[in-house]
């Protein structure tokens, strides 16, 4: 019986409803035939449409460019972090170290370690890389993470071809986590010299030619193609960790990466054993129904609630500091003490979730530091269902109910748009009923546009999650630093969407920034801080959110998971972390 093959000309026929992919003969000759049960397929972010954004493209810096699906998992970092271990994974590098005042990093290297065209990977590597985003920086600043890695870093020297120091601006005990380490949205992608230093602009190299074998990288793949339909990233035996007996090959021989375009399709890919793991779904109602269908899927928590894994994006209400709308401080609080918590997790996620007081989500090493959010938070009469406080604050501030039951003043009715990032759209609907109950008139908007406009400040209430703390709280707290409060008119688009500027909060966040993990006299500096935090009402803090990923057992197994949580299972963050995950998948049956 012949196998089942997975090439570009029978995509249409293995990977159901994808027909969108033809390709000319001649190009699909020159892919090899490789059997489905040694094809991994992802389905990957696709921003709503039937094609990736950036297909052809392979430079990991391009802030424009979306290449989450497989493509940034081919660059290794020097080291993985695992979040729900608090665990370093020495990678490229064998180990740093800090100087007694935190101002200097020295890394050492692992011997051995090769670009995927023979060339060694050292120190020249690294200087070359940080030297780039150092002076990208001092330009257009226009390359992922420059900006952040040059405000930090006052350069970087090569000691010999296995040592590398790292010359800071300030003592940063946490400089290492920041940008040495690749989890979730933090760490750098470190580039072959010899290859990127042809380069006139780093900002339009796309790094993309498959003859050329490019991109090269120290990863086990080799980039065969990357179009708007599909990416192949075939298994090079060749790859440094085999050759050295650091780490075996991965079991499959292929990933295919497809388009998620979106939950039906997603459901259809998963459920249908096309796709091996897609994007994640927003409820737990999805994921059981998924479930039902094919027992082969699974999820982090098995068949159970939460039907997933924890992750950093805790959602909150957010309001535009800087927008000419800005509702009032009262009417802020208010707004935060309308919502009932428990009955948005009821309906939004059918109990499938936990209410949050916090910015935070709650991995272990951040509980500290909830414990004492939620102490302020308390003190401030803040992120609690409190109906009658609500309606205290609004008839103290002058509004009174009109006709139709909703909040005005003076003859106005004020009224809001709530812009909600599709991914939250689960709970989106639910928040902006359980306001207008409470008689606040406010609409609910989302589309493929929403995220642009919170990430430039067009906007004026969002719901939108926390792209920051993991492992300690800095991350977040750096989010509403004066040095992210961008003007409206700087065109600047940023994750740190509430753009709120407070001096005093800023210069505790400054100081929080020069202690060590677990410095108990950094304690003391944060809840100053979040008490700033919450007496101005920066957001209305909402739930934790949960990373809903059906993983497909048919052909692959060994996805990370409550009793082995090596890493997390979302293959799609920004800087490449899946490259782990794909290491450790093993073949069904094993």
């Amino acid at each position: 019986m012949r196998k089942n093959t997975l090439t570009l000309t029978c995509a249409a026929t293995v990977l159901a409803g994808t027909s969108f992919l033809e390709w000319p003969l001649a190009e699909a000759q020159s892919i090899k035939e490789i059997p489905r049960e040694d094809i991994l397929v992802i389905a990957g972010p696709s921003s709503g449409q039937t094609t990736f954004p950036s297909p052809a493209v392979a430079n990991p810096y391009l802030v424009g460019a979306d290449i989450r699906t497989g493509i940034k998992a081919m660059f290794e970092p020097l080291f993985y972090y695992n979040a729900f271990e608090d665990r370093e994974i020495p990678w490229l590098a064998k180990g740093f170290q800090f100087s007694d005042d935190f101002k200097t990093v020295t890394l050492i290297l692992r011997d051995g370690v090769n670009w995927s065209d023979g060339e060694p990977f050292n120190a020249d590597d690294v200087v070359f890389t940080a030297d780039l985003l150092i002076n990208n920086a001092a330009g257009n600043a226009e390359l992922f993470s420059a900006t952040d890695f040059a405000a930090a870093t006052e350069n970087v020297k090569k000691m010999d071809d296995l040592t590398v120091q790292f010359n800071l601006k300030n003592p940063m005990p946490r400089y290492a986590r920041r940008f040495l380490m690749n989890y979730f949205g933090n760490g750098l992608f470190w580039l072959p010299e010899h290859i990127w230093s042809m380069t006139d602009n780093p900002a339009e190299f796309t790094n993309y030619n498959p003859e050329a074998g490019w991109p090269v990288t120290t990863g086990p793949w080799t980039l065969v193609v990357s179009s708007p339909t599909q990416i192949f990233m075939d298994r090079r035996d060749d790859w440094w960790a085999a050759e050295t007996g650091f780490h075996a090959l991965p079991e499959m021989e292929r990933i295919v990466g497809v388009p998620f375009v979106n939950t039906d399709r997603g459901a259809q890919l998963i459920a249908t054993n096309t796709a091996d793991i897609t994007m994640d779904f927003p409820t737990a109602a999805l994921i059981q129904n998924i479930i039902r269908q094919n027992p082969k899927v699974t999820t982090f928590s098995g068949d159970a609630n939460p039907y997933g894994s924890l992750d950093w994006w805790e959602s909150s209400l957010y309001f535009n500091m800087q927008s000419d709308n800005l509702p009032e401080k009262a009417v802020r609080r208010a707004m935060d003490l309308a919502i009932d918590r428990e009955k948005l997790i009821a309906v939004a996620y059918t109990g499938a979730s936990e209410a949050s007081r916090t910015p935070f989500p709650a991995y272990a090493p951040l509980m500290p530091y909830i414990e004492l959010s939620e102490a302020a938070a308390e003190r401030h009469g803040a992120a609690k269902f409190d109906p009658e406080g609500s309606v205290a604050l609004m008839e103290a501030a002058g509004y009174q109910k009109d006709a139709e039951g909703f909040w005005a003043r003076d003859g106005q009715r004020i009224s809001y748009e709530v812009q909600v990032i599709p991914p939250k759209r689960a709970v989106g609907p639910v928040v902006i009923q359980l306001l207008r109950n409470s008689g606040f008139d406010v609409s609910f908007a989302s589309s493929p546009e929403t995220p642009k406009m919170l990430f430039t400040g067009q906007y004026d209430i969002g719901i939108f999650g926390h792209n920051g703390s993991i492992d300690s709280p800095l991350e977040t707290l750096r989010l509403y630093h004066c040095d992210n409060a961008f003007p409206l008119d700087s065109g600047i688009v940023s994750r740190a969407i509430a753009r709120w500027c407070n001096e005093e909060y800023s210069a505790l966040v400054d100081e929080f920034a020069t202690f060590a993990d677990g410095d108990p006299a950094a304690l003391d500096v944060f809840a100053e801080a979040m008490d700033l935090w919450y007496a101005d009402a920066i957001e209305a803090p909402l739930s934790q959110w949960y990373h809903r990923i059906p993983m497909n057992q048919t052909y692959w197994t060994n996805y990370p998971s409550a009793e082995n949580p090596y890493i997390q299972p979302a293959f799609w963050y920004i800087t490449g972390q899946a490259g782990y995950l794909f290491l450790n998948l093993e073949r069904a049956g094993n």
